[in-house]
């Protein structure tokens, strides 16, 4: 098949010039100190370079391109203005549509515009229409070879060679491009690189800062706690505030009592609970919550406007039921006895909850509330303050590691970034964070 390009003949070049500076030879021994910011710049500087050079070489490439797609466009010139002879004319039709096709294509494509790139995209931009138009000019020249290479067969052979020298150039441009893109990665990891390094070296500064910020927290946090522990104890051991325990101690006891008295009064009134229950059917509703009262909550019994006289009648008429059988019961005998010492007992309740009451009222009296709620309020600082501690701590404790962690880190990076550096310049330098 003559009109195919000749993909085969790709050429790697050996004699391209070096874009960034050779490191060969002995090292040098003497570093220079240089900044992050001044260390990317290096880098721009080199990157920079790496484009002009890059547009040098690619600049008789595109010279040598621009010259095959003009030899191109003048076979296809004239190609077209030649009138192929047939010595049938059954063949005329389609030598006309295949030369038509072939013409109509080269034109397109010869026609391209390659401007020379003057940065990396462009140059990627430029390596890729070159490979569309040799990857075209093969398909057209592969789907009407035979026709070419029967009835045009002068056309055919000088295709071929503009073809092939296009291929050839493609090649350059592809091998010109990748050592620039070699190059140009090692850059951008070396950029990175430095970009690490600064973000970590803030990182190590801001905890750094964190770390004595919370150091002076901390020694706040425990200057106060004393502050405030001295406060509490000159508080708890004021007379005022003794007598103040002492009377919280006096309503808790009494409080207990009372919690005591209201089981026992329980206990009591249970015995008479089957006859209570008997009792209650058919009674009003005031009756029933009297009754209730009785069964449930006897110590209400003493709490009420009207007094115990309501209670004790009806206890009474509670006793005259058992007795006379209108409320029948296995043990009425015994429920009889027990009613008997509730209302015996009635008169010594009642004057023990008098006394309890007026006791706890002459307690409550007590001016306890300001003193009590500066010792709670000091004692929930106290405590509030004893977490806070610990979380400072706790962060004095990480925020070490942390920064160990990152200075590690950050000294592999920097050997790293030095490494890179002294291979993209070929200088030693060493990097100040």
């Amino acid at each position: 098949m003559i009109l195919s390009p000749r993909f085969g003949f790709f050429k790697k070049k050996n004699n391209l010039p070096e874009i960034r500076p050779s490191i060969s030879g002995s090292r040098p021994t003497k570093a220079i100190d240089i900044n992050l910011m001044d260390a990317l710049a290096e880098l721009a500087k080199i990157e920079s370079e790496n484009v002009r050079v890059l547009s040098n070489e690619l600049s008789p490439v595109n010279e040598d391109v621009t010259r095959t797609l003009r030899s191109i466009q003048k076979v296809a010139d004239d190609l077209e203005k030649d009138n192929i002879k047939l010595e049938e004319d059954r063949f005329k039709s389609i030598v006309q549509n295949s030369k038509g096709t072939v013409v109509s294509s080269l034109k397109r494509e010869s026609s391209s515009v390659m401007p020379l790139p003057q940065s990396a995209y462009e140059a990627k931009r430029f390596k890729e229409k070159l490979e569309s138009i040799v990857n075209r000019f093969g398909e057209v020249s592969g789907s009407h070879s035979k026709v070419f290479n029967i009835f045009m067969k002068k056309y055919a052979g000088k295709l071929k060679d503009e073809f092939e020298r296009l291929s050839s150039l493609l090649e350059d441009a592809r091998s010109i491009i990748r050592d620039f893109e070699e190059k140009a990665g090692e850059i951008v990891e070396c950029s990175k690189l430095l970009n690490t390094i600064s973000q970590k070296t803030s990182s190590v500064k801001s905890n750094n800062v964190e770390l004595e910020n919370t150091n002076r927290e901390l020694e706040k946090l425990e200057h106060d706690l004393k502050e405030l522990k001295n406060a509490l104890k000159k508080l708890e051991d004021s007379a005022e505030f003794k007598e103040i325990a002492r009377t919280l101690s006096e309503i808790d006891r009494l409080k207990i009592e009372e919690e005591e008295f209201h089981k026992q009064l329980l206990d009591l009134f249970g015995h008479l609970s089957r006859a209570i229950t008997k009792y209650s059917y058919g009674m009003n509703k005031e009756t029933y919550r009297r009754l209730h009262v009785l069964s449930d909550e006897p110590w209400k019994i003493f709490e009420e406007a009207e007094g115990v006289s309501p209670y004790v009648k009806l206890l009474y008429e509670i006793r005259k039921s058992v007795e006379l059988y209108d409320i029948t019961l296995k043990d009425s005998d015994k429920v009889i006895q027990y009613c008997d010492v509730i209302l015996k007992s009635l008169p010594q309740f009642q004057e023990t909850k008098k006394n309890r009451r007026s006791r706890l009222e002459l307690l409550d009296k007590n001016d306890v509330d300001s003193l009590v709620k500066t010792s709670v309020e000091i004692k929930e600082r106290i405590q509030k303050n004893i977490e806070s501690i610990q979380s400072n701590k706790r962060l004095m404790e990480q925020l070490p590691e942390q920064i160990n962690e990152t200075n590690y880190e950050l000294e592999n990076l920097t050997f790293k970034a030095e490494e890179c550096l002294l291979r993209i310049t070929g200088k030693k330098f060493r990097i100040l964070k």
